[in-house]
């Protein structure tokens, strides 16, 4: 079954100052470049939007990707994810839950994920960064009802940790987020 993307977008960016997704890296905002990236994999894509959610989705009105606004985004990213799963998708599938704010995550990364959970339909996909399961995951549909329970801050990361077996793809790019604009001023300026 073809593989669904769902973008968390919500936050606030509170430790960046507000507006971090807008913030401008390689001549784009960082949330362009994660929905091109998501883009890049031929899945469906549904970004949930939260804090800044007008002011993004004019930032992504031209690409072809859902958009779905949480107006409960400050309970926190388990309730995005929750929220980002209602009603979707149409048909049961796997779903890829990406951040917004991984910039070095691109497409041949989540393709990556995609081509491997192809492989392995019944089982949880992962990045693997310095030793540590890291989202983007890909989730098959028998396992989730786990993540559409999920409220609060919490997200899927201490469930990611207890799962069992789970493949893990090497991809030392998911361990940089940006969270501050000093992160960002670390990225790479240019290259692919």
């Amino acid at each position: 079954m073809k593989a669904s993307i769902l973008l968390l977008a919500a936050g606030e960016g509170r430790r960046f100052g507000g507006e971090k997704l807008l913030a401008p890296w390689r001549g784009q905002s960082l949330i362009q470049h994660s929905v091109q990236a998501t883009l890049a994999t031929g899945c469906r894509v549904r970004v949930v939007l939260g804090a800044d959610a007008q002011k993004l989705g004019r930032e992504i009105q031209d690409y072809p990707v859902e958009q779905i606004e949480h107006s409960a985004w400050a309970q926190g990213l388990g309730s995005s994810i929750a929220k980002g799963l209602e009603g979707w998708p149409p048909e049961p599938g796997p779903v890829l839950i990406h951040l917004g704010d991984l910039p070095l995550v691109g497409g041949p990364q989540l393709r990556l994920l995609v081509n491997t959970a192809e492989r392995h339909p019944d089982l949880v996909v992962t990045a693997l960064a310095q030793g540590l399961r890291l989202p983007p995951c890909l989730v098959p549909a028998s396992m989730q009802s786990v993540l559409r329970a999920l409220r609060g801050d919490q997200g899927a990361r201490s469930w990611l940790r207890q799962q069992h077996p789970v493949i893990e793809v090497p991809m030392p790019e998911a361990s940089v987020d940006v969270d501050t604009p000093e992160d960002l001023h670390r990225l790479p300026p240019a290259g692919p």
